[in-house]
């Protein structure tokens, strides 16, 4: 660590990129393909986006400020060490000398790189700097010149799509086809009878259940294992079952026991159990507690629960699109809802991608039931709004008491007042710039949102076809 650090930097309108080195010794005095006794080896790479502001710099401004960002980000390594910084920018190198800077941005840099004096020392690297230059455009290249990215970095056979499926003579089910075309190919019950035939735990179970298992040369912990066998399994149809206590929601009033089948761990039942309940159309990628809430009641092995939270943590879809939503609890308010029918919230979510016509989402909820309704808009005009209030909330469930909506022009308008007016229906409305007031249905949107992205990820303009897949996992009680 006490060799000098080299830093590469290279700044474009798009991006910005750095690699840290260190020059190591040859061993014995040997020297390099270039006939150095010296040979560079990288210790960090690092790059990110240009912000809009930087867009406008100046080649000089930009270089410096690439420099900074470099030396801030690595300056856990760097930091009171001889460190060199290599640019493709000579006027960076007479930064320090000019006496003053018509430029305040250039100014201020000026004092932060002498903040690194005496160790940090700038030279002029002529041509292309390649592993830098490299990394400041990576954020700028396009479909047309290169591969995404993600595409060379994962490849697509690792992960399976989540509305992928086949029909009966095995042929790819497009990936515009609505999810109520799918068609399992698979007999589950076949395939868990034949699993638990070849798996030696599910055997002895059932040796031991039907009486034919022989216990006398067993030790005492072996006779204890076997006891608690007896006790916790059961044979239901023909399948060995596993007796548990569910308690949803952890409410031990509503406590039950179930008998969820045992699935040996060979023949990927399992994983293929976890893809099903968490990557299919009707589970939207929901998180561990409704997964579990749709898993153990059906089926049990050991370490379930950890398994399904492995699972859901590490979901590629799950971890580009969902983000922490966790927040310091405030001071609460709550509102006076007396009971169904009193209080609707309604929201808009879009634009989407064009799909079949519809480019937004209505979100509609009675916020006593929670039960949502969501209905595809092609536009967002006061008389689309209105009807589709009507006809698919109204009309369908009952009249409500109030109706609750931001102050966006869809809602505030003439033909939503007249609506309200003759259905005897109260308006209200959110305070400006505080979503938290209509805070159900906005979570509701990011739900519907995420969901959608991560369903449609390879066929956005589809969307429409899975509002209701969606709506049927919000429901599902948990």
């Amino acid at each position: 660590m006490n060799l000098p650090f080299m830093i590469t930097v290279d700044a474009c309108k798009e991006g910005m990129g750095a690699v840290l080195e260190q020059e190591f010794p040859l061993e014995d005095g040997k020297k390099s393909v270039a006939g150095k006794t010296t040979e560079r080896h990288p210790v960090f790479f690092i790059s990110r986006k240009t912000i809009d502001a930087e867009t406008r710099y100046s080649a000089s401004k930009l270089e410096a400020r690439a420099t900074l960002w470099a030396l801030d980000k690595l300056r856990h390594f760097v930091q009171g060490k001889p460190t060199i910084v290599f640019t493709d920018h000579g006027p960076i190198r007479w930064l320090y000398e000019k006496a003053s800077l018509q430029d305040s941005v250039l100014g201020q840099y000026r004092l932060r790189l002498q903040a690194w004096e005496p160790w940090l020392e700038i030279r002029f690297k002529p041509g292309r700097i390649l592993v830098a230059d490299a990394l400041s455009r990576l954020a700028c290249q396009t479909p047309d010149d290169t591969k995404d990215l993600e595409d060379l970095l994962v490849p697509d056979d690792i992960y399976v799509g989540a509305v992928e499926d086949f029909d009966e003579e095995g042929q790819s089910i497009p990936w515009d086809v609505p999810y109520t075309k799918f068609i399992a190919t698979s007999d589950w019950a076949t395939r868990l009878r034949n699993a638990q035939q070849t798996d030696p735990y599910a055997v002895r179970v059932t040796l031991l259940l039907s009486g034919k298992y022989d216990v006398a040369d067993l030790s005492e912990a072996q006779l204890k294992v076997v006891a608690d066998d007896l006790k916790n399994f059961v044979i239901i149809d023909g399948f060995v079952c596993r007796r548990v206590m569910l308690t949803p929601l952890n409410c031990p009033d509503l406590a039950r026991e179930e008998f969820p089948k045992y699935v040996p761990a060979n023949h990927g039942l399992r994983s293929e159990l976890l893809e099903l309940l968490h990557d299919h159309p009707m589970a939207a990628h929901v998180g561990k507690d409704r997964m579990l809430a749709n898993l153990e009641p059906r089926f049990w092995w050991p370490s379930i629960r950890e398994k399904a939270l492995f699972y859901c943590r590490s979901c590629r879809l799950c971890q580009k699109y969902k983000a922490l939503r966790r927040i310091n609890a405030g001071r609460l308010h709550p509102r006076n809802i007396k009971g169904p029918g009193h209080t609707v919230a309604a929201d808009i979510c879009g634009p989407f991608p064009l799909s079949f016509g519809f480019l937004y989402v209505l979100v509609i909820m009675d916020q006593f039931l929670r039960w949502p309704v969501l209905v595809p808009l092609p536009n967002k005009n006061a008389a689309t709004v209105a009807d589709a209030i009507f006809e698919r909330f109204i009309m369908d469930h009952a009249c409500f008491y109030q109706l609750l909506t931001d102050q966006g022009r869809e809602f505030e308008n003439k033909v939503m007042w007249r609506l309200c007016q003759r259905m005897g229906i109260g308006k209200i409305k959110t305070t400006p710039y505080h979503p938290q007031t209509n805070g159900q249905v906005e979570r509701l949107n990011w739900f519907v949102t995420k969901a959608l992205a991560m369903l449609t990820e390879r066929q956005p303009n589809s969307w429409s076809q899975y509002l209701s897949a969606v709506a049927f996992v919000i429901v599902q009680p948990r």
